[in-house]
């Protein structure tokens, strides 16, 4: 993968967001919602003094029909029916910080101020797997309200989604009432009470009560930005929870607002009924926050939300794609046998394969028919190259074990060129084929520019997305077709075959390269039928890859530079906004919530499958930037293994190590695989000696070949 698509999305984020800047000059619209109206004088019970039309007499004169009090007018609660005639007082709140700034959190304003993502912003619609869909508009929470209607791009497909994404940034208006930096939390704090925390609130969650790591940062716009460590669960609730651990700066504490005061009280005050308002939903999440050890009254700020469906667009497309195959199979035709030289390489070969095709031709998104169901667009051919051992050379004879190898970006099936050597070396044929908008399914006559914009779609990100999915899908395909080449037997070129069927296709492993190794995450979380996966600079969480790694962080720095140019667009905020939209439109394509059930949780599609992962990373990788990596392996699960250049924040282990794991290099070269360097050289042989042994034992070495 070169830099060059990294770049540009960073560029592109920005550029679009100097497009979309209508309304950002912010909105101070604080005005309250009505007040609640006064008690109707028509209900079936009454609490009032003055006899009026219910049913049952509660008042202290006794006019009506029906008379329900043995004694007339007293102070002691004597008949049969329950009244009113309860003097039990209600319990007062009493504000702990008085003369303290309020903390912002007002439910009730037209422009709400409360931690977003909220479920507030959530609308019911049937047609989504949730039922709700996210809604996003200028009653949204800041950063995001006041910039909602001149950023369409954005919002539109936002809003499409049937909850929050699971990487996504968490933010938390702080305009005016400036915390302590030293309030804030970190990763390692994470506990019940900690000044702002996450928590999974969802009662049918085997994880509920578990507290979620964040990085914490303060914004010069005027918000708090929070990024959870390693992927929430998806289709999973959540509350963030602001508590009076956290300080205002040059103040000893924030009181609490209005809405927080009414919240508290109502809770205070349970089971006596209240009036139905924004905040009722929130108060069995503050009963849940006290049986977690939480005082109701150190809360200044809360919201609930829920997480979107990650994984399950994908999943329905294996099963479907599964029911199609054992229907009628996959259809292989025109092979076609040529050879690229090379010392251990005895053959390559064409072959044209059919894949059922989920985008749509037109708007290139997956798309869901009337009755809800995920629907096959269409059927395409495509074709697929293949690398044989020669068998002299590797001393290795038929049939041969198989790796799929996922190329990188702006690469293509042809990628496996530069890796069938060591693949042949080995013993393996390879097999590969071109990602959407890749080599031969690229459109042709496409400037540079054009060609990066085919895949990494940034004005449609929607599109992106499903590019991400359908390539995984074909990848599945690709899998299950193999299958139909039991008998195939087109080796030795020279005699177009030999009698001996050509793969062995008990053993199918998969290597990914950069783009191949993201694809990879995404396609090792829905495949059963692959063993070991070796993923050589993976990355996960998108944003990161594009906004922490070493290409934007001076392009960032420039466009700080320059911010005082302009003041009111406020343009660092403005690329956490797009970067919180893009994240969340493409976490059902990101790695990091497809590896976190790879191994530790696997998702029910595989049928309880469990392979062995390598991961491999450039410790300051020049393109991915070194903390992809890191997010990576942590929603993998998997120990990072000594000796490394940095701490993802993972578990350790020592090497040779037998089981799924991540070993980071300490370079900065993204290609490093194909460098002819001692780095490179140990990079290429441990994973092919992990997939050797995985081969002969059933369970990959990871060995350490740079250590003497």
């Amino acid at each position: 993968m070169r830099a060059l698509p990294w770049i540009w999305m960073v560029l592109l984020m920005v550029a679009l967001s100097l497009g979309g800047l209508v309304g950002c000059g912010g909105d101070d619209d604080d005005d309250d919602s009505a007040a609640t109206s006064d008690d109707d004088d028509d209900d079936t019970s009454d609490d009032d003094t003055t006899d009026d039309d219910d049913t049952a007499d509660d008042d202290t004169t006794d006019d009506d029909t029906a008379d329900d009090d043995t004694a007339d007018d007293d102070t002691a609660d004597d008949d049969t029916v329950d009244d009113d005639d309860d003097d039990t007082e209600p319990v007062v709140v009493e504000e702990s910080c008085p003369d303290g700034p309020a903390f912002p959190f007002d439910l009730t304003t037209t422009k709400k101020r409360i931690p977003f993502p909220s479920d507030l912003f959530t609308v019911a619609d049937e047609k989504t797997l949730s039922g709700r869909r996210v809604n996003i508009d200028a009653s949204t929470s800041e950063p995001f309200g006041s910039r909602a209607d001149g950023m369409g791009l954005w919002v539109d497909a936002m809003n499409t989604l049937d909850g929050f994404g699971p990487m996504a940034d968490l933010f938390i208006d702080v305009a005016e009432v400036e915390p302590r930096t030293k309030d804030l939390p970190e990763t390692d704090d994470t506990k019940v009470g900690a000044s702002v925390f996450l928590i999974n609130a969802d009662e049918d969650s085997p994880n509920q009560g578990q507290i979620m790591p964040m990085l914490s940062f303060l914004e010069d716009g005027g918000y708090m930005r929070f990024t959870p460590w390693e992927p929430l669960d998806q289709r999973t609730r959540y509350l963030v929870v602001v508590t009076r651990k956290l300080t205002p700066k040059g103040e000893d504490c924030y009181a609490a607002s209005e809405d927080m005061m009414r919240l508290a009280t109502e809770y205070a005050n349970l089971p006596s009924a209240t009036d139905e308002w924004e905040g009722t939903a929130l108060l069995d999440d503050l009963g849940f926050l006290e049986s977690q050890g939480l005082d109701f009254k150190d809360v200044l700020a809360i919201s609930s939300f829920t997480t979107l469906s990650a994984t399950k667009d994908l999943e329905e497309a294996v099963q479907i794609m599964d029911d199609l195959y054992d229907e009628g199979g996959a259809d292989w035709s025109d092979w076609e046998t040529f050879l690229k030289p090379d010392n251990y390489v005895g053959m390559h070969a064409f072959g044209m394969l059919e894949f059922p095709i989920f985008q749509t031709e037109k708007d290139k998104v997956w798309k869901r028919n009337v009755k809800g169901e995920l629907k096959i667009d269409r059927m395409q051919k495509l074709k697929v190259l293949f690398s044989f051992p020669d068998e002299k050379a590797s001393g290795y004879s038929q049939p041969f074990p198989l790796v799929i190898m996922g190329h990188g970006a702006q690469g293509s099936k042809n990628h496996l060129y530069s890796a069938d050597s060591y693949l042949s070396e080995y013993g393996f044929a390879g097999v590969a084929m071109d990602f959407v908008c890749h080599g031969d399914r690229l459109p042709p006559d496409l400037e540079d520019l054009q060609q990066i914009l085919c895949y990494f779609d940034a004005f449609h990100p929607l599109t992106w997305r499903d590019n991400i999915r359908e390539s995984v899908a074909n990848m599945h395909w690709l899998r299950l077709a193999l299958q139909e080449l039991a008998t195939l037997d087109i080796y030795p070129m020279e005699t177009n075959g030999d009698g001996i069927p050509d793969f062995d296709l008990d053993h199918i492993y998969y290597m990914g390269v950069s783009l191949g190794s993201i694809h990879g995450g995404v396609f090792s979380g829905v495949e059963k039928n692959i063993d070991a996966w070796w993923m050589n600079v993976a990355g996960g969480k998108y944003t990161s890859i594009a906004l922490d790694g070493p290409i934007a962080g001076p392009i960032i720095d420039i466009i700080d530079s320059f911010s005082f140019l302009f003041p009111k667009l406020d343009l660092i905020g403005l690329i956490d906004v797009i970067a919180m939209y893009y994240q969340s439109i493409l976490d059902a394509g990101d790695p990091a919530n497809y590896v976190k059930h790879t191994v530790r949780d696997p998702l029910p599609v595989v049928d309880s499958h469990v392979p062995q992962v390598l991961q491999q990373g450039s410790s300051e990788d020049d393109v991915l930037g070194g903390p992809s990596g890191g997010y990576y392996c942590r929603a993998g699960g998997w120990p990072q293994l000594t000796p490394f250049a940095w701490d993802v924040d993972a578990a350790h282990d020592t090497m040779p190590y037998y089981d799924s794991a991540f070993v980071q290099f300490d370079s900065d070269d993204h290609q490093l695989i194909e460098r002819n360097s001692a780095q490179g050289a140990a990079m290429r042989k441990q994973g092919m000696h992990f997939l050797r042994s995985f081969l002969e034992t059933g369970t990959g070495e990871i060995k350490d070949y740079l250590t003497p």
